[in-house]
């Protein structure tokens, strides 16, 4: 799975797009602080704590709450319910509810997304149609509604970025598809590549990669690719070819001192994944990168060098990246080569979870050189 969102402004200049994370609300979280956050970050921690979780937060923040993105994370989900609709015909539709904490939702339910600083906090509630509303909204809808209707707003400080309205009550938990959508027009959003734990497709792949083919970045995919196969023979070239309208579309890479070009899946998993990764850390510049199990497909041997490349790359792009992953050859190549490289803030988070409470223990660049000297087990 990959999902990407353009930029609607330029991009920062520090690389650091968050320097802490409040998380407050949000499906699996009630309430999470991290208090620093690097321009590469590593979350551990066991399955269930809440990292994918954290990465929802992440993109649903970096779009200021559209109403695509919070659709594709929650189908993404299975979060899906069976209803009925006005005529009492069955009908499935997306369980709103779920995006809120504890899957209740009533006016007083709140999800917090952002930094420390409330002022640059994403608010999403539920708030009632105001007056000046009410007959736009029924101007526009070709269902009929009752008189309790009830919207779902995202608010930035003082300013409403983003506003969507239900024709049922939010308190009923399975809620129709959220209508009549809207941005303000000069919301300005964060670029946002996201990539999960399995493989790209071709199609993806492609998407991808016509951002990047004859640029400088195409140097940052050889390099990826060739610390996974650079040990049988160094790729020289990539291309993808074929037409998705007849043949459908493959990568395929040279060899140096070879004639002939071979499919990129022929060598193996590994080179598929490094090549996804590579080309996401690429389309992601001045914006975040948010990688799911990030050790997928990687060999024990190439994960200090993948991380090297990693933070070189993404602060020359001025890109943030949070990686979630179970590997503890991950998390010491990631220590090993954040203490190494200077001038790029590397931060490890280890999420834990306590009955309902999700905390975070946090490791500075100092600490994960004792992590990584020591072999302090920090999953």
């Amino acid at each position: 799975m990959v999902t990407q969102t353009r930029s609607r402004a330029p991009s920062a200049s520090s690389g650091i797009q968050l320097s802490s994370l409040v998380i407050r609300g949000f499906r699996g979280i009630e309430d999470l602080t991290v208090n620093q956050l690097g321009q590469v970050t590593l979350i551990a921690g066991k399955n269930g704590v809440g990292k994918t979780t954290l990465l929802d937060a992440l993109r649903v923040f970096a779009n200021r709450g559209r109403t695509a993105t919070l659709v594709e994370l929650l189908e993404g989900r299975d979060e899906l319910h069976d209803f009925q609709d006005e005529d009492g015909d069955p009908v499935s539709g997306i369980h709103w509810s779920s995006i809120f904490h504890g899957r209740q939702v009533d006016v007083n339910s709140v999800v917090t997304i952002g930094p420390l600083d409330t002022s640059g906090q994403l608010l999403m509630r539920v708030r009632r149609p105001t007056d000046e509303e009410l007959p736009r909204i029924y101007a526009r809808s070709d269902t009929s509604l009752d008189d309790d209707l009830w919207m779902l707003s995202a608010t930035i400080g003082s300013e409403e970025v983003a506003t969507f309205m239900s024709p049922s009550r939010p308190r009923r938990p399975p809620m129709p598809k959220w209508r009549n959508g809207r941005m303000a027009s000069n919301t300005v959003e964060t670029k946002c590549v996201s990539i999960g734990p399995g493989l790209l497709t071709n199609r993806q792949t492609q998407a991808l990669w016509s951002s990047v083919a004859l640029t400088d970045a195409e140097e940052n995919a050889l390099e990826a690719l060739n610390l996974v196969v650079g040990r049988y023979g160094e790729i020289e070239r990539i291309a993808i070819v074929g037409d998705e309208r007849l043949v459908p579309s493959r990568v395929i890479v040279r060899r140096t001192g070879e004639d002939d070009p071979v499919p990129l899946k022929s060598l193996g998993d590994g080179a598929v994944r490094m090549f996804g990764l590579a080309l996401a850390l690429s389309n992601s510049q001045g914006g975040f990168l948010l990688i799911d199990e990030v050790e997928n497909g990687l060999h024990h041997s190439v994960h200090e060098a993948f991380w090297r490349m990693l933070l070189r790359v993404a602060n020359a792009n001025n890109v943030q990246v949070l990686a979630t992953t179970h590997s503890w050859d991950a998390v010491s190549g990631f220590a090993r080569a954040a203490t190494e490289i200077d001038g790029v803030d590397g931060a490890l988070v280890r999420l834990e979870r306590d009955d309902d409470e999700t905390y975070a223990v946090e490791y500075d660049e100092r600490e994960l050189a004792v992590v990584s000297k020591q072999g302090i087990e920090v999953r």
